[in-house]
C-alpha cells in the first residue's frame, strides 16, 4: 500500500515531498539551531582542567585612556558638603576638591563693597603678581553681572578654585582682604603683602601630600 501526504516515500527511502509550504506565511529556518551548536562546541573546545573540575578560562581586559582618567578624578572629586551659609536642614552645598596640583585655579580674586574702579586696580595689580609666581588665577572682578557673596562662594566650589580673595574697601585703608578656603570654609583676613608667599607655600606643600 503507498503512502500519501507529506511523508510518503520512494521505493529507496527518500522523502517525495517537504512540509506544505502556507499561502502569505513566511518559512521557518531550517538551520535556527546552528548558532547554539557551533557555540556548544566551541565552549567544548576551550575547556580546561581545574582540579577535577571541567573549567571555560575567562579572558579579562583592561584598558584606560586620558578621557577615562579626567572622568574619575571629576567623579571622585565631586562632593556634598554642608552648607555653613543656611540654617536649613539637609541643606548641601557641591564642591569640585580637586587635589591642589590638579585643580585649573588656584585663586579667584572678586571685589567688595567700595569704590568699584579703585577696588579692579587693586586686584589687576594682584592678579600680575600671582601670575609672575606661577599661581593661576580667575579674574571674578572682571565680570559685570553683580552676585551675592553666597552666590560667589558657591559658584567658585564648583569651580574647585582653591581659594577667593575679596577685595574691599577696607583694603584701600589698611591693605587687608578677606581669604576664604575652598576646603575648610573659613575666612580669615591677611594683608595684602602676604599673599603671594602664602599661597606659593601651599601650593608647593600639596605636591608632597
Amino acid at each position: 500500500m503507498a503512502l500519501r501526504g507529506r511523508w510518503a516515500r520512494s521505493a529507496l527511502g527518500r522523502p517525495l515531498a517537504g512540509p506544505r509550504r502556507v499561502p502569505g506565511r513566511a518559512e521557518p529556518p531550517r538551520c535556527w539551531a546552528r548558532p547554539f551548536a557551533e557555540a556548544a562546541a566551541g565552549a567544548e573546545l576551550l575547556e580546561g582542567r581545574d582540579g577535577r573540575k571541567n573549567v571555560i578560562p575567562h579572558v579579562l581586559s583592561v584598558n584606560g585612556n586620558l578621557d577615562r582618567g579626567v572622568l574619575a578624578f571629576l567623579f571622585d572629586s565631586l562632593q556634598l558638603a554642608e552648607n555653613p551659609l543656611t540654617t536649613k536642614k539637609d541643606s548641601q552645598r557641591m564642591v569640585l576638591k580637586l587635589h591642589p596640583c590638579l585643580a585649573p585655579l588656584k585663586v579667584a580674586l572678586d571685589v567688595g563693597k567700595g569704590p568699584t574702579t579703585e577696588l579692579r586696580q587693586v586686584c589687576q595689580g594682584l592678579f600680575n603678581e600671582l601670575s609672575q609666581n606661577g599661581i593661576s588665577v580667575w579674574p571674578g572682578y572682571l565680570e559685570t553681572v553683580p552676585l551675592s557673596l553666597e552666590q560667589l562662594y558657591t559658584k567658585y566650589d564648583e569651580m574647585s578654585v582653591l581659594f577667593m580673595i575679596l577685595v574691599t574697601d577696607a583694603t584701600l585703608e589698611n591693605g587687608v582682604v578677606q581669604l576664604r578656603s575652598r576646603d575648610t570654609t573659613m575666612k580669615e583676613m591677611m594683608h595684602i603683602s602676604r599673599l603671594k608667599d602664602f599661597l606659593t607655600k601651599y601650593v608647593t606643600s600639596a605636591k608632597n601630600v
